[in-house]
This record gives structure tokens, sequence and C-alpha cells, in this order.
């Protein structure tokens, strides 16, 4: 309950922490949300290989990246890879969005 409490002690110490809390989140969510999708499709016997072109897209900065450096990963290796760079994205929106910290008042 402590680390809770200190969480939200840390977001409330920036101008925009509640935000990038929020977009940051969501982009998680979205990441993972489109991992699970295509580690179900690619399980379905009738399936055309295609899902996997969702996650790519989802995290696509970094996923250009990812392809230029290790084109001959093993696919789920490569996932793998791809889920952790919309991860790391996702931290470094936190902390673009976050804004300056909110100078603490003095304690008489």
């Amino acid at each position: 309950m402590r680390s809770v409490r200190n969480a939200f002690r840390h977001i409330a110490g920036y101008k925009r922490g509640n935000l990038a809390v929020a977009l940051s989140g969501s982009y998680i969510l979205l990441v993972i949300g489109v991992r699970i999708l295509v580690e179900i499709s690619v399980r379905l016997p009738d399936d055309d290989g295609l899902a996997g072109v969702w996650l790519f897209v989802v995290t696509m900065p970094l996923s250009w990246l990812v392809t230029l450096i290790a084109p001959d990963l093993a696919p789920s290796t490569f996932l793998f890879v791809l889920t952790t760079a919309g991860v790391f994205q996702a931290s470094m929106l936190y902390h673009a969005v976050r804004g300056k910290k909110i100078a603490s008042k003095p304690e008489s």
C-alpha cells in the first residue's frame, strides 16, 4: 500500500503527471492487447500469418530500428523484442509528457 501511495505522490509532483500516466498507460495496454491478439491469431488453424503486422504498426518508430538491427530473429523472439520496444516507447512518452517538476512548498 505504501508503494501505491508513493507512486501517486510521484505522479502528482509533476505538472502533467496524470496526463502522462493516462497516455503512457493506454499505450502500454494497446501494445499488450495487440500482442495477445497476435499470439491468439497465430495459434488458430486458419491463420494467414499477417496478424504480426499490427504489432509492427503499433510500435512503429522503434519497430523499424528493430527490423534493421536484428532481421534474422526467430518469430517469437522478434515479437518479444517488439513488445519490449513498445514498453520502452511508453516510458519515453511518460517522460516527454509529464512536464517540469512542481516546486515543493517549503515547510515552516
